[in-house]
């Protein structure tokens, strides 16, 4: 339990590693059996998940103070891989799994099999493989080897699955075209598209509808650095925009990671920044209401509705829809948890629409959801009666420090 209260933000931060880029990373050494190095690694729940499931493949790992080295052969495993909470992990290892011949078994938690996972069975069909998901066991089984053919899949609900395709193309060097409709979250293929590059291996992409695997070099790089995290960011920058004054440090400013857009709707609203070479301070400003659309930018939605309660007037935040297949029904209990705490909040029509200019507080439950958890926190330090936060340890799953850093920008918590 923790009890956030209103806090005059101040202090420096350093953004922690991005998940995204740390598991695309240690994917990267299914690729090749030479030595990667990777420094600055997220040591979030979510990327141990993936260093515990290469081990199991066969991958001597070093891991150690945020940097890994990572070498050696994968193979399939007769022992159970486990993947947690994770649904990254739950979307593309069971694919990355069918370049092996015979069976591979995944475990999860029992939330995990809460969220959509059924496309596994559909790809897999259509590359003669099999997957098989057992809901009351909580398993997912992967026959393989897959064969190569031309494939559709529907990108609505999660990008995952084509990133999991596009790792097991470059491994079985699959040529063959892959059809994706209505692709969602598009920055973070091109995130996956760029983590193979740095591998040698080039997809032609047309307009994300299609993508076809162009050419495999066997020269590639073997050093790598994680950039910092543009999603944990976005709660730093939103506390210190609404609540004091901080300085942000290890941001990349040429990243292409799509929760950027935070800081271009920060500066769009009126956000006071100051930028440096190699920071950033943000504090108090006066801002305005919003209209935003997240639907490639899902994970900013949690860090969007504390700022949009400080603001007067009313802000409203787009394509949310896919918030319902997150750790939790995150579209649902962020606005249930924020509107029974006082807020004027609801969803019409598919948009969240927000009457900001204060907030209560109150009691505040996380559903196990990481992301809900630091939107509380946020919110607290902007509340008139202090946010109670049930199983606050949830953010490890992301971001393990993020307490810790809380506590550094005098964040008022007990």
């Amino acid at each position: 339990m923790k009890f956030v209260t209103r806090s005059n933000i101040q202090g420096v931060i350093s953004a922690p590693p991005s998940k995204s880029h740390s598991q695309r990373l240690l994917l990267n050494s299914i690729l090749t059996s030479s030595e990667l190095k990777i420094k600055n690694l997220s040591d979030c729940e979510d990327s141990i998940l993936l260093i515990y499931a290469l081990k199991q493949w066969g991958k001597s790992i070093n891991f150690n103070s945020h940097s890994a080295k990572i070498r050696g052969e994968i193979s399939r495993t007769e022992s159970t891989i486990h993947l947690g909470e994770s649904g990254f992990c739950a979307r593309v290892l069971p694919l990355v799994a069918l370049c092996f011949e015979g069976t591979t078994v995944f475990s999860g938690a029992k939330s995990l099999f809460q969220r959509p996972l059924s496309d596994l069975t559909t790809i897999a069909n259509q590359l003669s493989a099999k997957i098989e998901i057992d809901y009351e066991r909580c398993t997912i089984t992967s026959h393989g080897p897959a064969l190569g053919a031309d494939i559709s899949i529907d990108g609505s609900i999660s990008s995952q699955y084509l990133t999991g395709i596009l790792y097991l193309f470059s491994k079985l060097e699959v040529f063959n075209t892959i059809a994706v409709k209505s692709l969602q979250s598009k920055g973070y293929i091109d995130y996956t598209l760029d983590a193979l590059q740095s591998m040698g291996i080039r997809f032609e992409n047309y307009d994300y509808s299609k993508f076809n695997l162009l050419n495999i070099s066997h020269f590639h790089a073997n050093q790598f650095v994680v950039e910092g995290d543009w999603s944990a960011a976005a709660f730093l920058m939103v506390v210190g925009a609404i609540a004091g004054k901080m300085k942000i440090l290890g941001l990349n400013f040429e990243s292409i990671q799509p929760d950027k857009a935070i800081f271009e709707l920060l500066q769009k609203i009126g956000a006071k920044i100051i930028l440096t070479k190699e920071s950033f301070v943000i504090e108090k400003s006066e801002l305005i209401a919003f209209d935003y659309d997240s639907t490639h930018t899902p994970d900013l939605v949690p860090a969007l509705i504390p700022l949009a309660l400080s603001i007067s007037g009313k802000s409203t935040i787009r394509g949310v829809e896919r918030l319902k297949f997150k750790e939790s029904d995150r579209l649902a209990n962020l606005v249930n948890q924020f509107k029974q705490m006082g807020s004027e909040i609801e969803i019409l029509d598919g948009v969240i629409e927000i009457n900001g200019g204060k907030f209560i507080g109150g009691n505040a439950q996380t559903f196990n959801d990481h992301r809900l958890a630091m939107s509380f926190a946020v919110a607290g330090a902007i509340s008139e009666r202090g946010v109670t936060i049930d199983n606050e340890e949830c953010v490890s799953k992301s971001y393990p420090e993020f307490w810790n850093d809380m506590k550094k920008i005098n964040l008022e918590s007990k």
